[in-house]
Parts: structure tokens; C-alpha cells; sequence
């Protein structure tokens, strides 16, 4: 649950700041559309260059249109997460207990992972049940005690005598007809098999880690590459404005 809050509340942020850039550049190809109706209308432009221009056009207004229905999956998420839809949401802080490296957060998802731990105590209530199968073969002594009082008579209350009693019972079992030990043997493969599960959910957290970590490590060159972009595109665009002004 927390993981889905989390990951919705970044998915409505992600997903408001890509409407946003789609809808500037709508606006952006809808002027260069303009601009070159304009241009074909004084001749320096062909019927083509607009054609292409209104393509261009309509690929970024469907891009704005799948922005937008990711957000409102997005917010739905978020609502079925939460309780409500979102507002205002805050930019969300570092996220907490991040492993500085992929060496430590394998050692600590070997040591806090719930579902690894689930496997590992399941495979030790397995081992427990063989020692319980295995104990139906062991005798059983049970001892039984009373202490009381009785009338041996049954005529009034005169002969009112104190009375004990005590007995032992040993039970040794002698024939089973093997379902003991079947029982012990079907106990032994289940181990087993719960033995293996604790291997390959072992397994399955380390590949986890693994992908989340090399996702991280993406994600964040991504960031840098797409920074380093802007700041290009910002330069590119504030030469085109002077080309233009002389």
C-alpha cells in the first residue's frame, strides 16, 4: 500500500509536468503552423511544407491527448490508493533509507525483505511438522488421579468413607501399517519443496533489487541527459530569436 501511494503520488506529478510541456508545444507548432499558412499564401511556401507542418501538428495534439488520459489514470490510482483524488501536490522529498550502494541493498533486503522472511519461516514450521510426524512413534505414558468421598453403603450419610485412585497407561505403538512413516515422508518433501521456495524467493528479491537498482541508476542519467538537452534547446532557441530580430 505505501508503495503504490508512493509511486501514484510521483506518477500524477510526472504526468501533470508532461501536460504541460505538450501543451506548449501545441502551441509552438500551431503558430509555425500559422507562420507557414502565412508564408505559403506571400508564395514562399509550398503546399507540402504546410502539410507537413499540420503532421507534425497532429502527432504532438496525440501526444497531449495520452498525457492527458495517463493523468486521469494516474488519479485514479492515487484515489483507490488514498481515499480521495489528489490536489495540490507538494514536490516530493528524497526518498528515505535509499542504500547508498547495490551492495548494501542486497544485504539489506536479505535481512528485511518480508517476503523473503515469509518463505524462510515457512520452511521452518516445515522442519517442525517432520519432528511432529516423527513423535507419533514415540509410547505415550498418560497418568490418571481422583480423590473423593463415597458411601459404600448407600444408606444415609453414617458410612461416608475417603476414597483414591490412581492409574498409569503406557501406549507403545506396534503396527501403524506404514502411516507414520508415510506421513514422515510426505513431511520431509514438503521441507523440501519449502526449502526450495526460500531459494528461489531468494533468488527473486536479489533480481528485484537488482532491476530497481539499475532503474535508479537509469532514471538518474536520464535526468542529466535531459537537463543538458534543455539547456541546448534553450540556447538553440534564443539564437533562432536573435536570427529573427536582425
Amino acid at each position: 500500500i505505501l508503495f503504490e501511494v508512493v509511486d501514484s503520488y510521483a506518477s500524477v506529478l510526472r504526468d501533470q509536468a508532461l501536460i504541460e510541456i505538450q501543451r506548449r508545444s501545441v502551441d509552438s507548432y500551431q503558430r509555425q503552423v500559422d507562420q507557414a499558412r502565412a508564408r505559403e499564401r506571400g508564395g514562399d511556401l509550398t503546399r507540402t511544407d504546410i502539410a507537413q507542418a499540420e503532421a507534425q501538428l497532429g502527432i504532438i495534439q496525440t501526444q497531449l491527448a495520452q498525457a492527458e488520459a495517463n493523468l486521469q489514470r494516474s488519479r485514479a490510482r492515487f484515489a483507490a490508493a488514498v481515499g480521495r483524488n489528489p490536489g495540490e501536490l507538494e514536490p516530493p522529498p528524497p526518498l528515505p533509507g535509499v542504500p547508498p550502494s547495490v551492495d548494501m541493498a542486497f544485504r539489506v533486503a536479505q535481512a528485511e525483505s518480508p517476503t523473503l522472511w515469509q518463505a524462510i519461516l515457512n520452511e521452518r514450521a516445515g522442519r517442525a511438522r517432520i519432528a511432529a510426524e516423527r513423535a507419533e512413534r514415540n509410547p505415550i505414558l498418560s497418568a490418571d488421579a481422583a480423590i473423593g468421598i463415597n458411601n459404600p453403603t448407600s444408606i444415609g450419610f453414617g458410612g461416608l468413607e475417603r476414597g483414591a485412585s490412581a492409574s498409569a497407561t503406557l501406549t507403545i505403538p506396534l503396527l501403524t501399517g506404514g502411516v507414520v512413516a508415510s506421513r514422515v515422508r510426505q513431511a520431509i518433501a514438503n521441507q523440501q519443496a519449502l526449502a526450495f521456495t526460500v531459494e528461489a524467493t531468494r533468488r527473486g528479491v536479489d533480481s528485484q533489487v537488482q532491476n530497481a537498482w539499475n532503474q535508479s541508476v537509469s532514471s538518474s542519467e536520464q535526468l542529466a541527459t535531459g537537463e543538458r538537452a534543455v539547456q541546448a534547446a534553450e540556447q538553440a532557441l534564443t539564437g533562432v530569436r536573435r536570427g529573427f530580430q536582425e
